[in-house]
């Protein structure tokens, strides 16, 4: 019997994916970003860490809509012009992965 999982889940999924490859990757991170004076909180999907010397972050959706699709764009336009990673990666992932019949099928 197949479940629904949140986004999250699948960015927890992909980071454990990327560690297994030797990339440092961390899911669901909480980052500090100063605009107009403020201090302010973000949270990434993943950042991975130390890729030929750049911190990369990934943004992910669900879904294949054109309204996923903007949402998706200009999350990972922000993260850059916030300055929490000089590269975003836009991450689509299609809706079948969000249905699972247990996690271990995700990560083999």
């Amino acid at each position: 019997m197949a479940f629904q999982v949140r986004e999250e889940v699948l960015n927890i999924l992909l980071a454990e994916l990327l560690e297994k490859r030797g990339l440092l990757s961390v899911p669901e991170t909480i980052r500090s970003v100063v605009k107009a004076g403020k201090k302010q909180k973000r949270l990434p999907d993943v950042t991975v860490f130390d890729l030929l010397g750049l911190r990369i972050i990934i943004e992910q959706r669900i879904g294949k809509s054109a309204a996923t699709k903007t949402s998706l764009t200009n999350d990972a336009k922000k993260r850059v012009e916030e300055g929490l990673s000089p590269i975003c990666l836009a991450v689509i992932y299609p809706p079948s992965l969000a249905k699972l019949e247990s996690l271990q099928e995700q990560t083999h």
